[in-house]
């Protein structure tokens, strides 16, 4: 049967054994174990199942004596019932094999949580290599002090102030330096320091690891004692020689394998330390290692549980904000399950769907599909759940009051686990809307054909009538047998005149007819134009018209003479036309000018008058066919389709035109097409 031995009570004592120096705290493993006041575990780490050699791994809300062999869990149970009467620290060391030789410390403290914690240290080195060593009763009492407190203080840093300084004075040291690990810039930060200046203490304020002696004892975690550093050429000393350290002693201190800090202690007096001042150095670093990581956990906890209530306040804002908003959407939204079945609704969609909010959650969607739909609901419903969308986006639904409207919608699918949504609004109205719209397009394309039919037609009829009038007029004129009297040539004249003046109105009609009903594309019949000589022929086509006010026509100096691949007789007809324009809407000796250049792959031509010009209001419009600029001191005629013709030219051969002009000014007309 194993012997069981009580060593003691932390108070009591608190046991200080001689380390080996290299087998440091950091070699050990600690167990961990939570438990509440009924004595149920709540944690319990792999590192405590392992020392008391579990071969199950212990369940959580487990009674806590039952980890324990029956031999032991008595003197354990009466130390827990201390711990939780008394609110205090218990420490104990027991024997708990003989063969071989094992001792754990166990250590009982409470926490700020309701909770306790148990921590387990392997302890069996100390017993077998140096046996149990008690320090004075000064010392133990100090360390003994201080960790009671520190399991229950918020702000540690006060306290272990003060340890490090009344053990410094007990063990005749002069110097401590306590970093803590800082894991978000992974650098060592100064937090207790006794011994030296302000201005020294910032020099030394922050350490990398590797840097200076508490770098390289945080770097390597281990333990580094610096003997006659005064006498020593390493240069990682400077900062200790610096501040008249000649004996140097540091500690990492290490919980779980993870960096905590450093502690360390030094001699400006002496150049060497004894092992037991070594060995308390060493004990001292356990025990502040095992508070701050108490403390770590705690603030762990307590941040974690802050954390998680600001997240569940920040969840609960959020899905009050959603819920406003799923109430207050103008859309229909409606919350469906895998089998179909509607779980919410908005106001909205239960306006649409025509019945109550109570009533919706009680029915399947499939109620109110209509059947005049040519998706059946059920191909929407698979697509949606295999395939997360549907093929439509439109759906006739069919309402309690026998009246059917047109929805627009969209789903998606497993929005939260196995619901699925779908966002739907009515354009019931903007269908009929778009249908009346169809409907007036289709009436309006059949009488512009009409009209269309009817132009052309009652050209076409007027036009034979006219060719004989003017073909009649012209053998009169040129009949010299019988020859007429300047009366009759002057009113013969005025019929010729007039009657091409008619037939050229005839002839745009019917242009303006043939490009309306059927528009051919320009580059069908392109061919290579000289743009000089073209313009030539033109002038000379109006020419007798600029005779007539005194106009003087002329093409500017220096132009490139250019060949263009283009339609020949529709670049005559916008030339013409922007010519006899300018003519027309020309003051008396007034004077058209052209010219033109190449940017690119497109010829951009202008035609320059000096006419009546066109308030800038309207140079929109004098585009638009049968539209004429009225001016109260110039009665000048027209149909209005010259322009119109040049534009629907142009847009034939991909090109554009626009006007640029002043009121008074005169204008000036250009085209811009792809050569």
């Amino acid at each position: 049967m194993n012997k069981l031995l009580k060593v003691n009570r932390a108070d009591d004592t608190i046991i200080n054994s001689k380390y080996n120096k290299t087998n440091s705290f950091s070699t050990t493993s600690n167990g961990f174990i939570l438990f509440d006041a009924d004595k149920t575990i709540s944690f319990i780490n792999e590192e405590a199942r392992n020392l008391l050699k579990l071969d199950v791994y212990p369940m959580k809300d487990q009674h806590i004596l039952s980890i324990f062999q029956h031999d032991i869990s008595t003197i354990i149970d009466d130390h827990i019932d201390n711990v939780i009467k008394e609110n205090r620290l218990e420490q104990f060391d027991l024997m708990i094999s003989e063969f071989p030789v094992q001792w754990m410390r166990f250590m009982m403290f409470p926490s700020q949580t309701m909770e306790f914690t148990l921590i387990i240290l392997d302890i069996s080195d100390e017993y077998i290599k140096k046996g149990k060593i008690s320090e004075t009763q000064e010392i133990n009492s100090i360390i003994n002090e201080t960790a009671m407190k520190l399991n229950k203080t918020e702000k540690p840093k006060e306290l272990l102030d003060s340890l490090f300084h009344r053990l410094s004075s007990t063990l005749d040291l002069d110097f401590y330096f306590n970093y803590l690990w800082n894991k978000k810039d992974e650098k060592l930060h100064l937090m207790n320091y006794y011994g030296i200046s302000e201005a020294a203490a910032d020099r030394m304020r922050v350490l990398a690891k590797g840097e200076a002696i508490c770098g390289i004892a945080a770097s390597k975690m281990t333990s580094e004692v610096m003997e006659h550093v005064d006498q020593s050429d390493d240069r990682r000393l400077d900062l200790l020689k610096s501040i008249g350290i000649k004996a140097y002693a540091c500690e990492p201190l290490i919980s779980n394998g993870k960096l905590v800090g450093t502690l360390s202690f030094g001699s400006k007096k002496r150049g060497s330390f004894t092992q037991e001042e070594l060995d308390l150095i060493h004990t001292i670093s356990q025990q502040v290692t095992l508070a701050l990581y108490k403390i770590s956990i705690v603030e762990e906890m307590t941040h974690n549980t802050n954390s998680l209530q600001k997240a569940n306040i920040h969840l609960m804002q959020n899905e009050k904000n959603l819920r406003d908003i799923f109430e207050g959407a103008q859309v229909g939204i409606i919350i469906l399950d895998n089998e179909g079945n509607i779980v919410d609704t908005n106001p909205a969609a239960c306006s649409i769907l025509g019945i109550s909010e109570e009533e919706c959650k009680s029915l399947q969607v499939k109620k109110f599909v209509s059947d005049s739909n040519e998706i059946p609901i059920e191909v929407h419903w698979s697509n949606l759940l295999t395939l997360g969308k549907t093929n439509s986006d439109e759906y006739m639904i069919h309402r309690p009051d026998q009246t059917e409207r047109i929805i627009s919608f969209s789903a998606s699918k497993d929005i939260y686990h196995e619901h699925h949504m779908i966002i739907f609004h009515d354009i019931t109205l903007q269908k009929s809307i778009e249908q009346s719209l169809i409907n007036e397009k289709n009436v309006a394309e059949k009488s512009n054909r009409t009209k269309t039919n009817f132009l052309a037609m009652i050209s076409h009829e007027l036009r034979t009538p006219l060719n004989s009038i003017i073909g009649f007029a012209q053998i009169l004129d040129d009949d010299k047998k019988d020859p007429l009297t300047p009366k009759q040539e002057y009113r013969l004249g005025k019929i010729l005149y007039s009657s091409k003046h008619l037939l050229q109105l005839i002839n745009n009609i019917l242009e303006l007819v043939r490009i309306d009903s059927k528009p051919e594309k320009a580059d069908n019949n392109n061919k290579p134009v000289n743009v000089k000589d073209a313009i030539h022929d033109c002038i000379q086509m109006v020419k007798n018209n600029a005779s007539e006010k005194a106009i003087l026509v002329s093409v500017e100096e220096d132009l490139e003479d250019v060949t263009i691949l283009v339609d020949p007789i529709r670049f005559q007809q916008v030339v013409v036309n922007l010519l006899a324009n300018a003519i027309k809407y020309n003051k008396q000796e007034g004077s058209v000018s052209l010219y033109w250049k190449v940017t690119g792959h497109y010829l951009a031509l202008f035609v320059k008058d000096t006419g009546i010009g066109i308030p800038q209001e309207l140079q929109e419009k004098i585009f638009e066919p049968f539209y004429r600029i009225f001016h109260e001191d110039f009665n000048i005629e027209g149909t209005g389709i010259g322009l119109t013709l040049v534009k629907q030219n142009v847009l034939e051969m991909k090109g554009t035109v626009g006007v640029c002009s002043q009121e008074h000014a005169g204008s000036t007309f250009w085209v811009k097409i792809p050569i």
